[in-house]
Parts: structure tokens; C-alpha cells; sequence
């Protein structure tokens, strides 16, 4: 059975490295990185070429996008039946509170402060890690009718 991936949406390269460097001492899940939101959205299934790509276990979704904001790109997932339930935890590097209450009301697992070497984003990643195994047992032996929601799974 195949894992599925965990989502990175970043576009600082120091914060790549560090984040797939936490997220692949943790898990043995693929760490997938888009540098923009129109690329995570494209990935996501949203574009034809990527309509068979398997959904992530997790995303991480930093708020300042070049092309979009994090906030429109979660807008986004949430409004598309196929992508609707992902798991998303928001990266910040600011105290954007008016952004980051938008971000709870469409219902993230978490926010994380950058920068992103703090225990808080190892445990996360520790949560995480399982998840991975989880959303692939789960999502390759049920039917869409019947999928749980895994922004309550804590």
C-alpha cells in the first residue's frame, strides 16, 4: 500500500529545507513541496493532469504566497468536494489574528509560529507521522460515502 504524501506549500527555500528536514527525520511519508498556491491547487486535482495524484495526508500551508494568499488557497480546498476534508496545518511568520481566525473558522488542525525548528512543529510532525499510515489504510479500503473527517483526529 502506498503512503500518502505530506504536503509542504512554501516559497522561502530556507524554510524547505528545515521543514522537510523535521518532516523526513519523523516520517517516512514523500514530502511534496510547491513553491505557490496556484501550483498546490493544480497538484491537488483542481488541474486535469494531476487528477489521479494521490491527496496528501497532511498539508502544510505557509500564509504568505507569492501568488496567492494561504488563506485563499485553504478557501479553496475547502470549497472542492474532492479536497474539502484534507488536514491542513497553517505555517506563520507573522500575527496576521484577523488571517489566522479565518483559518480556524475553516477548520485547520493547527497554526505554527515559524520559525520552524520549535517543539511545536516536532509535535506535530509526531501526530503526523501516523496520520500518514492512517489516511492511506483508511482512504484505499472505504468508499468516498464514508470517509470520516481528519481535522478531528487529534
Amino acid at each position: 500500500m502506498k503512503k500518502h504524501p505530506i504536503l509542504l506549500v512554501e516559497d522561502n527555500p530556507d524554510d524547505v529545507f528545515l521543514a522537510t528536514r523535521i518532516m523526513t527525520k519523523n516520517t517516512d511519508a514523500e514530502v511534496v513541496v510547491r513553491y505557490n498556491g496556484e501550483d498546490a491547487l493544480a497538484y491537488l486535482g483542481t488541474n486535469q493532469a494531476y487528477q489521479d495524484t494521490l491527496l496528501p495526508a497532511v498539508v502544510f500551508l505557509d500564509l504568505k504566497l507569492p501568488d496567492m494568499s494561504g488563506v485563499e488557497v485553504l478557501e479553496a480546498l475547502r470549497n472542492d468536494s474532492r479536497t474539502h476534508d484534507l488536514p491542513v496545518v497553517i505555517l506563520s511568520s507573522s500575527h496576521l489574528y484577523r488571517e489566522l481566525d479565518r483559518c480556524k473558522e475553516l477548520q485547520v488542525i493547527d497554526c505554527l509560529q515559524k520559525p520552524l525548528g520549535s517543539a511545536e512543529f516536532q509535535r506535530i510532525m509526531e501526530q503526523v507521522s501516523g496520520l500518514t499510515d492512517e489516511r492511506s489504510h483508511f482512504l484505499d479500503n472505504c468508499s468516498v460515502e464514508s470517509r470520516v473527517d481528519f481535522g478531528q483526529i487529534r
